[in-house]
């Protein structure tokens, strides 16, 4: 399994198993999900998904679970 980062501008990266997906938190206060992979290069570009919570994402994506609580760290270690 691969790390999730957090990036300089407070949204968080990850590969898995040839995607790359970038987790962006947007000015309504939903995340939205940025998928750079073979399919979307060859078809429509980068692939954009909302959702309204961080246990939602968990559910759909395996590789992210657990950034729930990464982001309720990072958020209490800004404080």
């Amino acid at each position: 399994m691969s790390a999730i980062m957090i990036l300089e501008n407070g949204s968080y990266y990850t590969e898995s198993r040839g995607n790359k997906m970038t987790l962006i938190r947007n000015d309504w206060d939903q995340w939205e999900m940025y998928t750079d992979n073979a399919s979307h290069r060859a078809y429509c570009g980068p692939g954009v998904r909302v959702f309204n919570s961080l246990k939602e994402v968990e559910k759909h994506y395996k590789s992210w679970r657990g950034i729930s609580a990464l982001v309720e760290m990072s958020t209490y270690a800004e404080n």
